[in-house]
């Protein structure tokens, strides 16, 4: 049997920082850079984990400089809207490539905005949908994982741990005879 594709995460940046109440505050106190600093420090983990492929998209329609996509992991890539362009429209835009994909059933397409419009046009192309306080919550999940797997000791299992408890239950019994 084939191994579906890993899912494509497209995710609305400045969406993710205006509805987080944590970037919404790193934006107030630090400004745009840093709080979008601290969600692709976030997206970094949370796409590694999950193994997605994602692209965050942040608008640069009021920018002169051409659109640009930056690879930062494996994992993760960053896309800056072209002149004139939103996330928005650049979502649209790889919603309707996917739909047209014939192989689309091998694969997923996620979509993380609050924009209620953007998501039932992404539906309608076929994509789930996830609000910025689902994807939060996602986030906060996978990096509680990460901590508490990185807080068990490092021990390897001793050669009883790692019989089937069966088996371990036999070598018991034999120790008694």
């Amino acid at each position: 049997m084939e191994r579906a594709e890993p899912p494509l995460f497209l995710v609305d940046g400045y969406n993710m920082i205006g509805a987080w109440s944590d970037l919404r505050r790193t934006c107030q106190r630090l400004g745009f850079d840093a709080a979008r600093d601290r969600l692709i420090e976030q997206m970094i983990n949370f796409s590694a984990y999950k193994e997605y492929g994602t692209i965050v998209v942040f608008d640069a329609h009021t920018q002169p400089q051409p659109g640009r996509c930056e690879t930062i992991t494996a994992h993760l890539s960053l896309y800056f809207t072209e002149p004139n362009e939103t996330a928005d429209t650049y979502i649209e835009r790889r919603c309707n490539e996917y739909h047209r994909d014939l192989l689309r059933h091998r694969k997923r397409l996620i979509v993380a905005t609050s924009d209620r419009v953007q998501q039932l046009t992404a539906k309608g192309f076929g994509a789930e949908c996830w609000s910025a306080p689902m994807l939060e919550s996602a986030v906060r999940q996978v990096s509680q994982a990460v901590r508490q797997h990185a807080s068990r000791p490092k021990t390897a299992p001793t050669i009883g741990e790692r019989l089937k408890p069966s088996v371990r239950q036999q070598m018991n019994q034999l120790r008694f005879l």
